[in-house]
């Protein structure tokens, strides 16, 4: 079974983001791809240059401006919450571990 979640490709797409300190992103995706990007587009209209989207598959409908006002904060929140527990911690063990 295929494995569609919306969310994970958004978050993926802010890391990146964040990762090259980018200012402004231009989106080009279809599908999938394409309906990421319409939410990476809602999420952070000052970080999105330009959207181009073909053949867009449909995310759940909830009320967009719940979605807009809430989804880029709580996937900020992930992405630091997956640098602490991931990089952060990971060091951390494996400086315990080759000090023991």
């Amino acid at each position: 079974m295929p494995y569609y979640i919306f969310w994970d490709g958004l978050a993926i797409l802010r890391r990146i983001v964040k990762h090259y300190n980018w200012r402004k992103i231009s989106i080009m995706g279809h599908s999938l791809g394409a309906a990421i990007g319409f939410l990476y587009a809602a999420s952070y209209p000052d970080d999105t240059e330009m959207l181009i989207s073909i053949d867009t598959v449909a995310p759940v409908i909830f009320d967009p401006s719940e979605i807009v006002k809430n989804t880029g904060p709580n996937i900020d929140k992930l992405v630091l919450f997956y640098i602490y527990f991931v990089y952060i911690k990971c060091y951390q063990m494996w400086q315990y571990m080759i000090n023991k």
